[in-house]
């Protein structure tokens, strides 16, 4: 859906999707035998079975000056994961759940008559996952596991191109980010406990330079 007024300086827009795989073919060779050709199944075991669903939403919106244009995205996606094979005697489920949602804002410089084209932004990533394991054997529970895992980047970034004559521009950006994640996960293995966990966070800037020179109207050399 896209909402875009005559003679109004902005517009909106959003965008949903739902996708859905199904796959039976989901089978394992030995351990010790990677690359072996026979597959580790004993006889009865049940077929394979493995089934993913995508739900994705986008909502847009954009807002244009005489000088500027800003663009401000949030997007969002949820995968389900429902998955069923055999391992040797085991039976292995294991479902997964996964959801990210990204947002951003930028604004750039509009128009062709510029001696120096900006591009500024703003920038949020945010991923959650959550995975249940179960392995039984014909006749009782083996092993059961929960593990949940996030992960979250905060980043702003700017982007400067000056153009030295009609042909020859010269270029430079940096990008501030901020990186955490955390990890989790328990489960008991013929009765007995296990379990951890373990956070993380780290800074970065990343800067990069660049040149272009119009050789002729159809070609132009580039370095970055």
């Amino acid at each position: 859906l896209r909402l875009a007024p005559d003679d109004q300086p902005w517009e909106m827009g959003f965008a949903a999707s739902r996708e859905c795989t199904r796959a039976t073919q989901d089978a394992y060779v030995g351990w010790n035998d990677i690359k072996g050709r026979k597959l580790s199944i004993s006889d009865g075991s049940p077929d394979p079975y493995m089934r993913r669903c995508t739900d994705s939403q986008t909502l847009s919106g954009k807002y244009t000056t005489d000088d500027w244009v800003f663009n401000l995205i949030s997007a969002w996606q949820q995968q389900h994961y429902s998955r069923t094979f055999p391992s040797g005697s085991l039976i292995v489920n294991m479902p997964q759940r996964w959801n990210q949602d990204v947002q951003e804002l930028r604004a750039a410089t509009l128009g062709d008559a510029r001696t120096v084209d900006m591009v500024f932004g703003l920038y949020r990533q945010n991923t959650r996952e959550k995975l249940n394991s179960a392995y039984d054997m014909p006749t009782m529970p083996y092993l059961s596991s929960t593990g949940y895992t996030t992960a979250e980047t905060l980043a702003a970034y700017s982007d400067l191109t000056w153009h030295l004559t009609d042909r020859f521009d010269i270029g430079g950006g940096v990008r501030f980010s901020h990186d955490k994640s955390s990890t989790q996960y328990h489960g008991s293995m013929l009765g007995n406990p296990f379990g951890d966990q373990g956070k993380s966070n780290d800074d970065q800037v990343l800067g990069q330079l660049s040149a272009g020179y119009m050789l002729t109207d159809d070609w132009r050399v580039y370095t970055r």
